[in-house]
Formats: C-alpha cells, sequence, structure tokens
C-alpha cells in the first residue's frame, strides 16, 4: 500500500483536529497535532525553540510510514511540507464561523476544503 503523508493546515476553529483525528483512525495513519511541538506547557505557555519542533517532525516522519499532520503555525508547516503526499487547506469562510466563535457549523465542515497532491 502507498504511503499517505497529509499535511492539513487551516485557520484555527476550521476542523483541522477534527479532520485528522477521523483520517488517522479510518485510514491507520499515525497523527500529530502541531500544537503538541509548537508551545511549552508552562504559566503562562510559550513557544518551543524552533530547533526543538524541527528534531519532533523529522523523527515523526522517519518513525512513520503514513501520517496526519495538522496545525496552524507556518514555521512548522514548512518543516512537515517537504515530507507531505496530499496537503489539505481547511478553507472555511468567516460567515460560516458561529457566533459565538466556538468553531465551525456543520454545513462548513462538509463542503469548504482544498486538497493538493505532492508529485515526487
Amino acid at each position: 500500500m502507498a504511503a499517505r503523508k497529509i499535511l492539513i493546515f487551516g485557520n484555527s476553529g476550521s476542523g483541522k483536529s477534527t479532520l485528522a483525528r477521523e483520517l488517522a483512525k479510518s485510514n491507520r495513519l499515525a497523527h500529530l497535532d502541531l500544537d503538541d511541538l509548537a508551545w511549552i506547557r508552562s504559566d503562562p505557555p510559550s513557544r518551543r525553540n524552533l530547533e526543538d519542533s524541527r528534531q519532533d517532525i523529522h523523527r515523526f516522519v522517519q518513525d512513520n510510514h503514513s501520517w496526519v499532520i495538522e496545525g496552524c503555525y507556518t514555521d512548522l508547516l514548512e518543516l512537515a511540507e517537504p515530507h507531505s503526499t496530499e496537503i489539505v487547506f481547511l478553507d472555511v469562510p468567516i460567515d460560516d464561523f458561529q457566533d459565538s466563535g466556538s468553531g465551525f457549523t456543520e454545513q462548513a465542515a462538509s463542503n469548504r476544503f482544498v486538497i493538493a497532491s505532492c508529485p515526487k
């Protein structure tokens, strides 16, 4: 079976984590949430050193045949992109967000995404 290496990005609340979890579960893919690499768990939280995150991303893509990585951090996405075979951009129009700002609507989740294959 061909390796699937999927990179998902979009704004906060666009459904990246939900889509990544579903893809990981249904396709038996390793899953990496870039939130876990971006921040030091402290009070207040602070960004991790980029080199430490780069090493973690490199280790993840080397250790897993097929995977999905999701996040909204340009610096970290750029590190994962060269390894990707598919890129998904969740493009949720601002009008589709709930008034509460707590996330996307079901309609937006079902029809607002762009997928690109990455030829090698």
